[in-house]
């Protein structure tokens, strides 16, 4: 008897936990009326990782059985692929918008031209995320502890042959993907060239 009450109250929690982070998804796909292909954003800017699920959309739905497939948002140049593979279905977009909170804002593609022209990882704004209760009583900074965890890593690695590797490796990775790690160069403002001068 004991496993067995152990194991019920467990199994609803995850169920409670479940409901909680497929919540909002299943309210978007329930607007969208018959059959269609659904792009999502990717930036962290405008996609929330709730609980364990740590891709942008926690719904995932690539069969031609499904009334909705889901996609993340391509770079514009593929996007002329995913409407010939699914012309039989009405194209639709999602993301979550700071200005409104991390809500979800959902369009059809023809009235969300504007975001389609963006790169896929764009950095606009900062990464949404759910505070924890430390963090929202000043117990926890996390910026801060992961800042004071990366000085730490590298003055107690720096020298070391791990540590040679590991910029190796990322200068490799580096040179391979431009961008990857870093944000991209922002264009410098006509006065800051003139102020150079």
């Amino acid at each position: 008897l004991p496993i067995f009450l152990f194991t019920q109250h467990h199994w609803r929690r995850l169920g409670r936990l479940t409901g909680y982070i497929h919540r909002d998804a299943e309210q978007m796909l329930a607007k969208i009326p018959g059959r269609a292909l659904l792009f999502y954003e990717s930036d962290c800017s405008e996609t929330l990782t709730v609980g364990w699920i740590h891709s942008p959309f926690p719904k995932r739905y690539r069969d031609d059985r499904d009334r909705v497939v889901t996609y993340p948002r391509p770079p514009l140049s593929q996007l002329r692929a995913y409407l010939e593979r699914y012309r039989d279905r009405d194209c639709w977009y999602l993301r979550r918008a700071q200005e409104e909170g991390g809500r979800y804002q959902l369009w059809p593609c023809s009235h969300a031209a504007r975001f389609f022209n963006r790169a896929v990882f764009f950095q606009e704004a900062n990464c949404l995320g759910i505070r924890s209760t430390a963090e929202r009583m000043g117990m926890y900074k996390p910026v801060e502890a992961n800042k004071l965890r990366r000085e730490k890593w590298r003055s107690e690695t720096k020298g070391t042959k791990h540590y040679r590797d590991f910029r190796r490796k990322y200068q490799q990775m580096e040179k391979r993907t431009p961008g990857l790690f870093l944000p991209p160069p922002q264009p410098r403002s006509r006065s800051s060239l003139s102020k150079e001068q």
